[in-house]
């Protein structure tokens, strides 16, 4: 079978539930797809370099710059450049080589005990520096997962398929209640979101007036110019969802218009779609305050010249994980 698949999962943070989806009808298939079969990550991993960084002492912070041109076999997708830019500008972009930098200077096994304790599952071994690129498989149900804790602050819990089960008169049977973990500082988990906060926008993702922290992932194929898996993850306060495209048989696959696909097209879309059908009738919510860890990020877009940082206030201050 070579047909194009797609599957998301889901976490709520709001009544702590967590579900799956797929776009396809049969729900066994639906099932195997969402918790069982893995796919390279792209860069849907950069956060968890993020994670990394900010769990060093001391931490890295989302205003450190580097230099994102393009290297000796290390290049950046079209409209990533970023030849001076802090870690959340090159969030915003998607530059390649500011995380494959960031990942071989704190070191790859940092990156993958981040996305460990994030909520990743599948196996992570020997790590090199192409982590923070996602040369390493997941699943659609544990990158949600991962992504669901950051979103809730640091706080992991085990994703589960039935939320509530009710009688047909709405007495409550059973009400999944499934106990949190801590596994990072909120502190942190709040700045891994800062830094993913322009991604939507700017892929045109964007959820109206509620705040989005997302990354797009895309998985280049073998042949050139054609992609073979695509994602798009992320997050508000209430709730988080990742979406993936791709094939059995790791095919390329192209729009309807003729593109290769991309993080941003069609996983993007339905994500978008998804997320703004759930969230229908739920009132916008803000992520907590914003308080820097180390430097703090420039508020100027990337590539633009950048603007003197103010000095730190009550609400975004430079400090140590709490």
């Amino acid at each position: 079978r070579d047909r194009p698949s797609t599957s998301s999962g889901q976490k709520s943070r709001a009544s702590r539930p967590s579900s799956v989806s797929r776009g396809q009808p049969d729900s066994a298939e639906s099932a195997r797809l969402v918790s069982m079969m893995r796919r390279l990550a792209g860069s849907t991993f950069k956060p968890f370099v993020v994670l990394a960084g900010l769990r060093e002492t001391p931490p890295v912070g989302l205003g450190e710059t580097f230099d994102g041109a393009a290297r000796p076999g290390l290049r950046n997708a079209d409209g990533a450049a970023c030849a001076h830019c802090d870690l959340k500008q090159a969030m915003t972009v998607s530059n390649n080589v500011v995380f494959s930098v960031l990942a071989r200077r704190i070191g790859p096994q940092k990156v993958a005990d981040a996305a460990r304790a994030a909520g990743i599952t599948s196996p992570l071994d020997d790590p090199n520096e192409g982590i923070a690129l996602g040369n390493k498989e997941v699943s659609t149900l544990e990158l949600a997962s991962a992504y669901a804790t950051i979103a809730d602050g640091g706080v992991w819990r085990p994703p589960h398929l039935v939320s509530q089960v009710l009688t047909a008169d709405g007495r409550v049977l059973y009400q999944a209640s499934p106990e949190g973990e801590r596994r990072f500082p909120e502190q942190v988990a709040r700045n891994v979101t800062e830094a993913m906060l322009a991604v939507a926008d700017r892929d045109g993702l964007g959820l109206g007036r509620r705040p989005v922290a997302a990354k797009t992932g895309t998985v280049q194929s073998r042949f050139p110019g054609e992609n073979n898996d695509a994602w798009m993850a992320g997050f508000t306060p209430q709730l988080a969802a990742s979406v993936w495209m791709g094939t059995d048989r790791n095919s390329p696959i192209r729009t309807a218009s003729g593109d290769p696909i991309s993080g941003r097209t069609l996983p993007g879309e339905v994500w978008q779609g998804f997320m703004a059908s759930a969230l229908h009738d739920a009132p916008a919510e803000p992520f907590t305050p914003f308080r820097a860890l180390g430097t703090p990020p420039s508020d100027a877009p990337p590539n633009a010249p950048a603007t003197p940082t103010a000095p730190p206030t009550a609400a975004r201050s430079s400090a140590a994980p709490e």
